[in-house]
């Protein structure tokens, strides 16, 4: 209960934090609309690059859980904006989650190989080397390549279901 009493002026600050912290509750809530309203808000304020930056995050992962026409742009162009950010690890795995879950392997493929190896943590690093080697299947390719390690076969053959 503290945590929640200390965050509090945060959520009610009327300033760029407030709409971030808002903007960040109404995402781990699923309420995308709303991560979208606030954190868009927060490029009207002064604010510091960091915190332009992580609204930028969150409104392109709502847009992809929104499955907006202009999701994709938005990752893609986070990339572009933030090439050195922590979250561009992520991001650039989402770009690869947005080709595979509409079917195309090809460019799935592409995406998951410009994530660094072990970038991510445990189970979303499983997640990667389990879709590039789904990806790879798909495409007919049926041995490691130069875009799927062999510890995607792996992954594959102990039939995980992280799809």
């Amino acid at each position: 209960m503290p945590a929640l009493l200390g965050a509090q002026p945060a959520v009610m600050n009327t300033g760029a934090a407030g709409y971030l912290e808002r903007g960040k509750l109404m995402y781990e809530s699923r309420n995308y609309v709303g991560a979208i309203d606030q954190l868009s808000h927060l490029g009207q304020l002064p604010a510091d690059a960091q915190a332009r930056e992580e609204a930028d995050y969150y409104i392109a992962l709502s847009k992809m859980e929104r499955d907006e026409r202009d999701a994709l742009e938005t990752l893609v162009a986070f990339t572009r904006n933030y090439p050195s950010s922590q979250y561009i690890q992520d991001v650039t795995m989402r770009i690869g989650n947005y080709y595979f879950y509409k079917g195309d392997y090809g460019e799935a493929l592409v995406a998951f190989s410009r994530v660094r190896d072990h970038a991510l943590d445990g189970d979303l690093n499983e997640d990667l080397l389990y879709r590039m080697a789904y990806c790879d299947l798909q495409l007919g390719n049926y041995s490691p390549g130069p875009l799927c390690p062999p510890q995607g076969h792996q992954a594959l053959r102990r039939g995980h279901q992280v799809l």
